[in-house]
């Protein structure tokens, strides 16, 4: 991880400064990035009324350069600078003609490595063509908008509203906030952003995140904006992300964009719409038919994407068996969940003569039904209360499905009293908007409800005793889940309140409290 060195001692009440050195990663026998010497730079940091085309850096030992055309530059960007290294110097010069009364700063962007350990450091070097230096400096906050982290190493930089062009930049720390230096009073556009290349650009792909307001006026004194700017993940353009097999007859797509009446093509041939289960808005669950053969393409067609692609199968993975598995984690089902299991292919029929439902305690028979839907076959109970476990017997061919029928197969449903769960109700009338309740355990989401309007007694029942905290998505155009930000309209992503303090629920226990947001009136 890089460390940034400040070369910062232009403010009249400060009469000396040094590069601020911290302790990088990078092995046991060389952990210290490489420092410049600071009182050995010619001109010095600092400079005043600078009228030369070049500088020298020395430093503490010797370097190497890494991708200098791309990782040196000078902002504003008003020449291009040439670099090379002689001995631990390195030489920077241009031929440009710099504009004067201009503060400038090089920025060496993890250009400079140590030659052994590969320890990096960004540094920053500052002059003017006039006779003062601009000396504000802003800071900013940047984190996550989904998980309210903050946003570690992204870089934040300021653009001319008018031509675009680059005016500071500055690496967040590990709190998440970078410190913009060296700026003149004036009006920017902000723009927080991860990086990936290095090449202080935006790219269609990466995480952004941006100011309410078009512009960002600086003052007169240096500011702290408390309120962080919310990174995102922008809404990619439509193609399949993922393609999941579990053969021998179920075919998993997710995309970027939404999947709503999609067209599936399997090796040409359209796959049936009862044949396709959809998991969610953007991602379905469709039953192919393949008996041994490849699968050479899936083609997707809907109102927003046109997409092809190859999946690549072995012989063996073709030619499983059908097999199932409990649709809850070690058949654990609680009130609201159903005693369900989840087949690798698309069930065509049952035979209840060859099932059979035991009693864990005693193998007496129980009472059930049984239907199913896709690959999902599902038992219910008439006195499922009153049950603590049961044994769900299948003998060979009791499920019939596209690729053949099931072998002796056997699970077990536990079904724990509901003295064993715990009970929290919400009031969430401080929202007047439609919001996503998220109940989590931890980083884990166990429970997800759309309330469509204000309400004062939301109930949560059948909750695992443990500590429980709340995420709140103000879902302000209801359609009941979370939207990203659009840079090129100035929508930012829909905001998520974090109610971190962890709520402990108690078995056979009910608790009352409210969620109120911190703008509430």
């Amino acid at each position: 991880m890089a460390r940034i060195y400040s070369l910062i001692f232009l403010l009249p009440i400060l009469l000396s400064a040094c590069a601020e050195v911290g302790t990088i990663s990078g092995g046991p026998e060389d952990e210290i990035a490489p420092r410049p010497i600071v009182d050995k730079m010619a001109p010095a940091n600092g400079s005043v009324n600078f009228t030369g085309n070049a500088v020298e850096i020395p430093f503490d030992e010797f370097i190497g350069l890494n991708e200098p055309n791309i990782n040196i530059r000078i902002v504003p960007p008003h020449a291009t600078i040439n670099s090379r290294l002689k001995g631990k110097t390195l030489f920077l010069d241009w031929t440009d003609t710099l504009q004067p009364n201009t503060t400038y700063a090089i920025y060496l962007n993890n250009a400079v490595r140590d030659i052994t350990e590969n320890n990096d450091s960004i540094i920053q070097y500052v002059f003017s063509t006039g006779p003062t230096l601009d000396t504000l400096n802003h800071q900013i906050a940047v984190s996550e908008a989904w998980s309210g982290k903050a946003v570690p190493s992204c870089t934040v930089a300021l653009f001319d509203p008018e031509n675009g062009q680059l005016q500071s930049f500055a690496e967040a720390n590990n709190q998440g906030i970078a410190t913009l230096n060296y700026l003149r009073p004036g009006t920017y556009t902000l723009l927080a952003f991860e990086d990936e290349n290095n090449d202080l650009a935006l790219q269609e792909h990466e995480r952004l995140a941006f100011p309410v307001s078009s512009l960002l006026t600086i003052g007169e004194v240096p500011f702290f904006d408390s309120i962080p700017l919310r990174m995102y993940v922008p809404l990619q353009a439509p193609e399949i992300r993922t393609v999941k097999a579990e053969f021998p007859g179920v075919l998993i797509l997710g995309a970027t964009q939404g999947l709503e009446g999609a067209e599936v093509l399997v090796n040409g041939v359209v796959q049936d719409a009862a044949h396709m289960k959809w998991l969610g808005p953007d991602s379905l669950m469709t039953f192919i038919d393949v008996h041994g053969e490849t699968i050479p393409e899936i083609v997707v067609n809907s109102s927003m994407l046109h997409d092809t692609l190859r999946v690549r199968t072995m012989k063996n993975d073709r030619l499983k068996s059908v097999n199932f598995r409990n649709a809850i984690t070690g058949g654990k089902c609680s009130p609201l969940d159903s005693a369900t299991l989840l087949f690798n292919d698309f069930i065509l029929g049952v035979d209840t003569s060859k099932m059979s439902v035991l009693l864990a305690s005693d193998s007496s028979r129980v009472a059930y039904t049984v239907s199913h839907q896709f690959n999902e076959l599902t038992f219910s109970f008439p006195d499922r209360m009153a049950l603590e476990a049961v044994q769900v017997i299948l003998l060979a061919g009791a499920v019939s499905t596209t690729h053949g029928s099931n072998i002796r197969m056997q699970t077990a449903f536990n079904f724990p009293s509901v003295k064993k769960y715990g009970t929290i109700v919400v009031n969430t009338s401080s929202y007047v908007e439609p919001i996503l309740l998220l109940v989590q355990q931890g980083e884990k989401t166990v429970r997800a409800m759309f309330i469509p309007e204000s309400s004062s007694a939301t109930r949560l029942e059948f909750l695992e005793p443990g500590d429980y905290s709340f995420k709140v998505i103000r879902d302000s155009n209801g359609n009941g889940r979370w939207d990203v930000g659009n840079y090129a309209e100035r929508v930012q992503p829909e905001t998520v309140d974090f109610y971190s303090e962890p709520t402990k629920v108690r078995a056979n226990w009910e608790l009352e409290f409210s969620l109120i947001p911190l703008d509430a009136p």
